[in-house]
């Protein structure tokens, strides 16, 4: 099979993938949006039961942004997680006449945006149902959830400022361009992740505690008297460190790419390259 992209093939490839994982994506679908309304439905069901404080949006925002985010970052082990319940779904990936090439782009890509679309559709609905029981139970200060944070993320909100952290009585400002190439670079390690690890379910887990092993020993590397925060701060605004994170990235891709190409059928835990 040819290396060279045909887009015949992608769009044949791409109906392929989601004809066999709709019914995964329905029942994630039906999960993530059960599980936003019940947060979403927090404030009403303080307004109902009268509690002492005003009811307020800041639960069901936390619970939007932490989903919205996780999809993110945690985003490139999707690419075989509806493969989880039946194994021969890989196989039939294999056996699909499409360039290596094209059945990874497509995989990735179909599965992490079909994930984001499934998690905004959740949070649309769930906020769109509180919102309408709010104004039907007459409740206190009802608001749109989504509108909210989409002001939390533009910095609107008065107060806030998602970049900023006080350590030691100093406030310092995280640059948003190293947060961003520091998410990159956790994504496209949970892209390795995914093409590494055999378990497909479970993938992201190993993921993480890979992760949670490295920060902790970095946390032990780093001098007492020095703040973890403080020192993250520094190596987020240092150039060099910048072009590292873009430069493993780059290298987590590349290596996904090449593990997936040698991709066997029988293995046991691992997938070597």
């Amino acid at each position: 099979m040819s290396n060279s992209f045909n887009m015949h093939r992608i769009l044949q490839l791409a109906r392929w993938c989601i004809r066999n994982d709709r019914p995964y994506h329905r029942k994630t679908f039906a999960s993530t949006c059960a599980v936003m309304t019940i947060i979403f439905q927090i404030p009403n069901l303080q307004s109902l039961l009268h509690a002492p404080s005003v009811p307020t949006n800041g639960m069901p925002m936390a619970a939007s942004l932490a989903t919205f985010i996780t999809v993110l970052v945690v985003g490139g082990s999707y690419m075989f997680y509806s493969f989880s319940d039946r194994r021969d779904g890989f196989r039939d990936l294999l056996l699909i006449p499409a360039s290596n090439l094209e059945k990874f782009l497509v995989r990735y890509l179909g599965c992490f945006l079909l994930m984001l679309l499934i998690t905004i559709s959740a949070n649309l609905i769930a906020d769109a149902l509180q919102y309408l029981i709010g104004i039907l139970i007459q409740r206190e200060n009802v608001g749109s959830v989504v509108y909210d944070c989409w002001c939390f993320f533009k910095g609107q909100m008065a107060d806030v400022d998602i970049h900023s952290v006080i350590i030691e009585g100093k406030v310092f400002n995280y640059p948003p361009l190293g947060i961003l190439l520091l998410c990159i670079w956790i994504h496209s390690l949970y892209m390795l992740g995914a093409n590494f690890f055999r378990y497909f379910k479970y993938s992201w887990v190993f993921t993480t505690i890979i992760l949670v092993a490295l920060l902790l020993v970095i946390s032990y590397l780093t001098p007492s008297s020095y703040h973890f925060g403080r020192m993250l701060h520094q190596a987020l605004d240092n150039t060099f460190i910048r072009c590292l994170l873009l430069v493993l990235s780059v290298a987590n891709v590349l290596l996904s790419y090449r593990l997936f190409c040698k991709n066997q059928l029988i293995g046991k835990y691992f997938n070597w390259i």
